[in-house]
């Protein structure tokens, strides 16, 4: 695994895996993938304001980690997508 404080993590979710259409762009130059190296924790924020105008109810995604030309995917795998019930 590369240097945490040079690395780049990003993610993105789509409605299938050939889409061009990217529902959301998380990573940690936008502050919504958090690495917390000492705790060897990964923390994906997907805030309010980005699901709410998402209308598909299902897709795909992965998070891959960069640096320099160092690339890895962590994980992938299908995700549901709720409306928010608690408002």
């Amino acid at each position: 695994f590369p240097s945490h404080d040079r690395a780049v993590m990003m993610s993105r979710v789509r409605e299938e895996y050939d889409s061009s259409v990217v529902l959301f762009n998380l990573t940690t130059e936008n502050g919504l993938i958090l690495i917390e190296p000492l705790l060897g924790k990964i923390t994906v924020s997907i805030p309010s304001d980005y699901s709410t105008p998402v209308t598909s109810s299902y897709g795909v995604w992965d998070i891959e980690v960069y640096q320099d030309s160092y690339v890895k995917r962590l994980l992938e795998g299908r995700v549901k997508l709720t409306p928010e019930v608690t408002k």
